[in-house]
C-alpha cells in the first residue's frame, strides 16, 4: 500500500510541475525568467496536494484570476 501511495504522490508531482511549466498562464517565457520559474515549480509540485486545494478554493475570489 505504501509502494502505491508513493507512486501516486510521485505522479501527481510531475503532473503538476508539468502543467506549471506549460500550462500556466503567467507568461514567464524570458530566458532568465526560467531561473526563477523552475526551482519555484518544482517547490509547488512538491506540495501539489496543498497547491490544487489553494487553487480550487482562490478561483473563486475575483482579486485570483
Amino acid at each position: 500500500m505504501k509502494r502505491v501511495l508513493s507512486f501516486l504522490y510521485t505522479v501527481g508531482s510531475i503532473a503538476t510541475f508539468v502543467y506549471l511549466m506549460f500550462f500556466d498562464k503567467h507568461g514567464l517565457y524570458q530566458g532568465w525568467n526560467w531561473f526563477i520559474k523552475i526551482p519555484l515549480n518544482v517547490f509547488l509540485a512538491s506540495l501539489w496536494p496543498l497547491y490544487w486545494i489553494a487553487a480550487y478554493f482562490l478561483h473563486w475570489i475575483p482579486a485570483f484570476h
